[in-house]
């Protein structure tokens, strides 16, 4: 029995396969790293807010200082991650919103315009209420 010969072209051709899998390999292990990486930083931030959340439901602070706890939170949650300005008031936020067929925003946002520009005195159950309902929005959020 002859011994098995590879051609140098076909060897060559072989190497040349190797070498671009192990290329393609190696780049999809670099994504998938910073994949995780921007996965865990997402978690991190929604844990934040979360986290912010708890200490507001936990709070015995007056109401008003509560809301605008709120208030500052809600805005650095839209700023982040729908990237809008902190300018616009909740109904011009919830036409956007509302534009974009995101109605559960929308409703948030038309539910803080109506708290925050009415005048009405803001009692501790219509904050809980808000902050309930921001608390299961940003469960929708998280990755």
């Amino acid at each position: 029995m002859a011994p098995f010969l590879i051609s140098l072209n076909t060897l060559a051709i072989i190497a040349g396969a190797i070498l671009i899998l192990l290329v393609i390999g190696w780049y999809l292990f670099l994504k998938n790293k910073r994949f995780a990486q921007k996965l865990t930083l997402a978690k991190t931030r929604i844990n934040f807010y979360q986290n912010q959340i708890n200490a507001l439901k936990n709070s015995r602070n007056n109401t008003k200082k509560d809301f605008r706890t709120f208030n500052k939170l809600v805005r650095s949650f839209l700023k982040e991650y729908y990237n809008i300005s902190h300018a616009l008031t909740y109904l011009e936020i919830a036409k956007k919103f509302k534009n974009q067929n995101q109605i559960k925003y929308s409703k948030f946002c038309e539910s803080l315009f109506a708290l925050s520009y009415t005048g009405k005195k803001i009692s501790q159950t219509d904050l809980n209420k808000l902050v309930n309902y921001f608390s299961k929005l940003i469960e929708f959020k998280s990755p």
